[in-house]
């Protein structure tokens, strides 16, 4: 589905439900010291499987293998939005804009709530699910603030 940085997003499906996932294959031999990519995954991993609201994309389970470490997250067939603005759409209509910031805004919002930050909202970050809504990714969740 997709690189980053630290890895790479698979399409996968649950052999028992049939369901399909978004699997995020982490490799843990990266440039990145390996201390500070496990303590960045773990907070990634531990905010998505906590945070549940119908906006943000949720991380069902995740196992850690020698090398890797593997995220299993809610699967959105639908590319990102900012794919879908630009390739498919040609760009949105006020309308269209403020129903999904307005999506964004409630997903912001119960991050907010919770004391945690996205740290990176643009389009790319932002799933689109099978029903036409916006998921906000978890590869940018930053952290849990202490206040």
């Amino acid at each position: 589905i997709g690189i980053g940085v630290f890895g790479e997003v698979w399409r996968g499906f649950n052999k028992r439900t049939k369901k399909r996932l978004a699997v995020k294959v982490i490799n843990l031999k990266s440039k990145v010291k390996p201390k500070v990519l496990k303590r960045l995954v773990k907070i990634e991993r531990d905010l998505m499987t906590q945070i549940s609201h119908p906006f943000i994309c949720k991380c069902l389970y995740s196992f850690k293998s020698q090398r890797r470490f593997y995220l299993f997250m809610e699967y959105c067939p639908y590319k990102d939005l900012g794919f879908i603005s630009r390739v498919v759409l040609r760009g949105f209509g006020p309308r269209v804009v403020r129903f999904y910031l307005a999506e964004i805004v409630l997903a912001s919002g119960h991050l907010h709530s919770n004391n945690i930050i996205h740290r990176d909202i643009k389009t790319e970050n932002v799933l689109m699910d099978r029903t036409g809504h916006t998921k906000l990714s978890g590869n940018s969740f930053g952290f849990r603030l202490s206040i």
